[in-house]
This record gives structure tokens, sequence and C-alpha cells, in this order.
């Protein structure tokens, strides 16, 4: 090999070691991805069942906050919709609702962080029944209403993600859905 060859071979190998370097900086791996989808899995669980046996369905995917108080008749709402072979019991009547929003950190990458609602649903369980002849009058999706006005307090810059989740009943898999939502302001 002459000088020249050991010269990009060396330039070569320096941009590959600072390339790795780079991806693998001060950016937490755990909290930040280039996909988000592969983020939000690590959040809510890598053995959740997602958006398979349920869905999230919605006649509107944005919410658009007015500039003063939503009135107590403001509401978003979306469809809990059952495709799966198993019931799934949820811990509420929220069916297990989280709330995320998606933001951009300083490198340019994703992320999704947990948005707090100040909203405490009725602790009962909640059950999805898969078989249409054993729905012991529950329908095979339930729709979960979201007050406006939460969505007001807190800071959203443009879409959010609604998370609901539950679990088989007979093999105790996690199953969950998500939708997500524009948020715009007037």
């Amino acid at each position: 090999m002459n000088k020249k060859q050991i010269f990009v071979i060396l330039l070569l190998v320096f941009f590959s070691v600072f390339l790795l370097m780079y991806k693998f900086s001060t950016v937490d791996d755990t909290l930040v991805t280039e996909v988000p989808e592969d983020l939000f899995a690590t959040i809510v669980g890598e053995s959740v069942n997602l958006n398979d046996a349920i869905t999230i369905n919605a006649e509107n995917r944005s919410i658009t906050l007015p500039e003063e108080k939503a009135p107590l008749s403001d509401y978003y709402r979306f469809q809990v919709i059952m495709h799966g072979s198993e019931n799934i019991i949820f811990d509420n009547t929220a069916y297990g609702l989280r709330t995320f929003k998606k933001t951009t950190t300083a490198e340019g990458l994703d992320k999704w962080e947990e948005v707090y609602l100040k909203y405490t649903p009725f602790p009962s369980d909640v059950v999805l029944y898969a078989d249409a002849n054993d729905q012991r009058d529950h329908p095979v999706s339930q729709t979960v209403r979201i007050f406006v006005g939460l969505l007001q307090a807190v800071d959203l810059d443009s879409n959010i993600r609604f998370y609901v989740s539950g679990i088989g009943e007979e093999t105790s898999q996690e199953y969950g859905a998500y939708i997500d939502v524009e948020i715009i302001h007037p």
C-alpha cells in the first residue's frame, strides 16, 4: 500500500468513528429516536399489541382550541373499537387513557412526552367483548370523551397522541391503540 491509500483508509476510519460518536453522543436513546413509533413502543411497552386487536377511530383528526375558556359542552370524541379474539379489560372508564405530545429536540429528533391532563376517570373496569354474542349489553366499541378545557390547561404545540390500553382477559396480553390528533391554536 502506498501512502495515499493509507491516508484514505485512515480518513475513512476517522470519519466513521466521528459519525458513530455523533450518533451516540449526549442524546438519551431511551427518550429520543429518529422514528417516533419505535420510541413510542419503548414508552408504552414493546410487548404491547398496538393498533391490532383494538383501534381508535375519530370523526375528526384535529382539535381547535378556543381563545376563551372552553364551554363545558366542548368535547373531543373517539371510539375504541374491538377487533381481537379475546375480551379486553380496561382499568377505568377512560380506557386507561394516556396523552402524549410530539416535540422536537435541539438535535432535530422527534420524541414523545407524556402530558398529564387534570382528569381522573372513574376507576371501574370496562370490558370490550370479542364475541358479539357475549356482549352482555356492551357494544364492540365505546366512545371516549375528553373535555377540550383539559387540553387548554397544558402546554401543547401542534400534535398529540391519545393512547388507550387494556389487558386480555384470558392471556393477560396488553393491548393498546393510539390516534394522532392535530392541535390548532386560534
